[in-house]
């Protein structure tokens, strides 16, 4: 992954964390507030975790350019 790309992707990161805790943490509640994207019925926020929020994963190989651009697209637009 190119570095510019993982800037924006921790950057969004960063952003989303800040909107979960001004929600007491209940995503839930701010899911129309972060910037996400649908993988597999699954609404990603954190791009370098799997599903689960459990794994760290490669962003590009396990959800593809395609879905990270669209989602810095969508923080730039923001």
């Amino acid at each position: 992954m190119v570095d510019f790309n993982e800037t924006k992707l921790r950057d969004i990161v960063d952003y989303n964390e800040k909107v979960i805790e001004a929600a007491g943490g209940d995503v839930n509640n701010v899911v129309d507030k972060i910037i996400t994207f649908d993988y597999q019925g699954h609404t990603i926020w954190n791009p370098f975790k799997d599903e689960t929020l459990r794994y760290s994963v490669n962003p590009e190989k396990k959800y593809g350019l395609g879905n990270l651009k669209q989602l810095i697209n969508d923080f730039e637009s923001k």
